[in-house]
Parts: structure tokens; sequence; C-alpha cells
């Protein structure tokens, strides 16, 4: 069983890379997200193993389905970005005075 467990992450973490671009240096965050995930589903199957049997179908909710780790990511950036707006204070900043329109010279005329 541990056998089956590892090999689970070890597709689910390099299907992860593959989706994020394969980029070098994420093995451990792809690796540990995989594991809680496929730990989530171990748990969740051997936990339904006799209740699935005794509930319908159709009372079951159905899974939230999983967003990318990039749009989390850019939920939470944005969020910050606009936190970060939203609290800094519009400071005033002193105006220079109208410059005061030439007169004409009276003309002689």
């Amino acid at each position: 069983m541990a056998d089956d467990r590892e090999e689970r992450i070890r597709k689910r973490a390099y299907e992860m890379w593959q989706r994020d671009g394969s980029p070098e240096g994420q093995h451990h965050a792809h690796w540990q997200e995989a594991e809680a995930e496929v730990d989530a589903e171990m748990t969740a199957e051997a936990g339904a193993g006799g209740a699935a049997q005794d509930a319908p179908k159709d009372e079951t909710k159905p899974a939230k389905p999983a967003r990318s780790r990039k749009a989390a990511a850019d939920k939470t950036a944005s969020k910050a970005t606009a936190k970060a707006a939203k609290a800094a204070p519009k400071t005033a900043t002193a105006r220079k005075p109208r410059a005061k329109k030439a007169t004409k010279p009276p003309s002689d005329g």
C-alpha cells in the first residue's frame, strides 16, 4: 500500500510540474502538494468504504474542482495588491499657486 501511495504521489507531482511549465527547483513544492492531495483522497476512499454503501449517491455533495496553483497565486497577489492600494493613504501634495494673468497695458488709441 505504501508503494501505491508513493507511485500516486509521484505521478501527481509530475503532472503538477508539467502543468506549471516544468519549472526548475519546484520539486519539493510539487511533491508536498501532491502528497497532501493523495493523502486526502486515500482518507476519503478509506472513509467512504462503508459509508458509500449506506448513503445514496444523489445526496452526497460533489467535490469542488481543484484550482490551479497559478490561479490561486494570482488571486492572492491581486488581493494583496488591492489591499495595499486601499490601505495606502493619499498624501496631499502642495500645489503651486496659479500664476496671475498678465494684464495688457492700456492702449492710447
